[in-house]
């Protein structure tokens, strides 16, 4: 099975490679088999012609990720400090 990929957008790299893992996990702007790009989180190899498995995600679902990560680290930080 071929499956066509165009990274539309590199948006920043999450874990650099290392000499232990040649991998870096990053965040993309990504259109997959001509479709509409959205955004992608996976590892890519140092070329961008091979990548492991991955989540990609409409811009919506993107913005609802952050938000509930971010809701899920105030009331982390905030039960952390009341002991």
């Amino acid at each position: 099975m071929n499956i066509d990929f165009e990274i539309v957008e590199h948006i920043g790299i999450i874990t650099p490679a290392s000499r232990f893992h040649p991998w870096n996990k990053e965040i993309n702007v990504v259109s997959w088999n001509g479709g509409e790009a959205k955004i992608d989180i996976r590892e890519w190899d140092s070329n961008h012609t091979r990548m492991k498995k991955g989540l990609t995600l409409k811009k919506e679902e993107f913005f609802n990720l952050l938000e509930i990560g971010g809701e899920y680290f105030n009331n982390v930080e905030s039960t952390d400090t009341e002991e």
